[in-house]
């Protein structure tokens, strides 16, 4: 999909008398004259203006509007206000042309997730040079940090066939920007406006269900789940307490209880915070603790070595991000924490692939949860590693 600006209006073809002499209802006939002259023509060929289309079939003007949206629903033409409407055309249609793609990053809170970003789109870099059509990735990085982010990412989009979006404090508006210009978008992790399509993630769901699961059949009663979100509200954190949630559901509050400690950020101090705020403000003392990411882990750790309490033995600890089990780990002080081993290389293929799947089809694409399996470690008793890694 090329759009080209410049390009002047095609004047209605005379060839739509035949078409509107035909008995065929008012808007089936601007679909039809629409698809004989105009929707096979490259992308970026721009139509003539509603009311001259109207004028040219007679029909009324809100019935070549109605058309248009519909056309744009389905990914042929796109509007762009003050700006005219435009052919989208199959990518299949075009291989020669390079497709554009813009990566737009979220907040680097720490060294794990910059690791965590890089090995992703390291991955989309690889799969952009294994396809079998040329592909332009343009990474925009720490756009939160310029005065004017949104206006850089508008620019960003201007010259985009497609895009792919890390959580960042900015999703919704990006996310918005692009369905006004009919760019398709693909994001890691499911978002609050698009939770059944379009995107690629970890299964937060059923890891939480089976740490749960785990640690039930294990005898632990007080559980633990230590969220983040530095960028605003998460559905993977939802889909995480969901999947806990769901494994304890049968004995919650019938000896087995939950709590759920929100932070600010994935660092080692939230990891102590939590541990100083459950222990010793809150008396809750659980016996087993999920933490969405490594730092936070290593932190809660730390607290407790320091206040003479064991763990597996005490207090079971699981990390949902094992991000120290990657080629190029974060220097990690405390060895050996159980944790979930995250598919990132097979994210970033999967994020481009279903991309290119969006721009090829022209349809929004079913959302994919990939399996993400456990490393027993030494925070977890042998018993809870065997069942974890079943």
């Amino acid at each position: 999909m090329v759009r080209n600006l410049t390009n002047g209006a095609k004047k209605p073809s005379t060839q739509g008398g035949e078409i509107a002499n035909r008995r065929l209802r008012p808007h089936e006939r601007v679909y039809e004259y629409l698809e004989q002259e105009y929707l096979t023509h490259p992308d970026g060929t721009r139509l003539p203006a509603a009311h001259e289309i109207a004028s040219h079939l007679k029909v009324g003007l809100s019935t070549v509007q109605k058309t248009f949206r519909k056309l744009v629903d389905e990914s042929r033409l796109k509007t762009l206000a003050g700006g005219g409407t435009y052919v989208i055309n199959s990518l299949s249609l075009h291989p020669e042309k390079a497709i554009e793609v813009v990566i737009f990053f979220g907040a680097i809170k720490d060294h794990a997730v910059e690791i965590w970003q890089n090995r992703i789109s390291g991955a989309i870099m690889q799969e952009a040079g294994d396809a079998d059509i040329p592909i332009h990735i343009r990474p925009l990085r720490k756009l939160h940090e310029q005065p004017m982010a949104l206006d850089a990412a508008i620019e960003a989009l201007n010259s985009a066939h497609g895009t792919i979006i890390f959580p960042n404090a900015l999703f919704d508006e990006i996310a918005q920007i692009a369905q006004q210009r009919n760019i398709p978008y693909v994001s890691l992790h499911p978002h609050a406006g698009e939770m059944t399509g379009n995107f690629v993630s970890t299964d937060y769901i059923n890891l939480c269900r089976q740490a749960g699961e785990a640690w039930i059949a294990c005898g632990r009663r007080r559980i633990a789940l230590l969220q983040a979100h530095p960028s605003g509200p998460s559905p993977s954190n939802f889909l995480r307490a969901a999947g806990m949630v769901d494994a304890i559901s049968e004995r919650l509050g019938r000896g087995v209880d939950l709590r759920i400690v929100d932070s600010v950020s994935a660092t080692e101090i939230a990891g102590r915070n939590a541990a100083e705020l459950l222990f010793e403000k809150e008396n809750y003392r659980p016996d087993a603790v999920f933490c969405m990411g490594d730092l936070i882990a290593h932190g809660f750790l730390g607290w407790l070595k320091e206040h003479g309490i064991a763990c597996p033995d005490e207090v079971s600890i699981i990390s949902g991000t094992g991000m120290q089990y990657l080629e190029n780990p974060i220097p990690n002080p405390f060895p050996g924490i159980t944790a979930s081993r995250q598919p990132l290389d097979r994210i970033g293929r999967e994020l481009l692939q279903m991309l290119l799947r969006r721009l090829r089809d022209g349809k929004s694409q079913p959302g994919i949860y990939l399996p993400t399996p456990f490393i027993g470690g030494a925070t977890t008793t042998e018993k809870e590693n065997a069942l974890l890694m079943e």
